[in-house]
């Protein structure tokens, strides 16, 4: 699952080094829940293969007592 999770976070920071490459600048498109802060598909991929990557580091991890 950390493969992924990290297979996400590539995914997402290249598409926006290939959009900054382009066009010289990230298009945000998406205003998030109405609160005038803006972000993209690469951002949203970005933070959800962060989610899955510690929660599979973290599942991985012996807890103490």
């Amino acid at each position: 699952m950390a493969e992924l999770g990290l297979l996400l976070i590539i995914i997402g920071g290249g598409r926006n080094l290939w959009e900054r490459w382009k066009w010289g600048y990230v298009n945000d498109y998406w205003n998030f829940l109405g609160t005038g802060i803006y972000n993209n598909l690469n951002d949203w991929l970005i933070s959800l293969g962060l989610l899955i990557y510690l929660g599979a580091i973290w599942k991985k991890k012996p807890h103490r007592k």
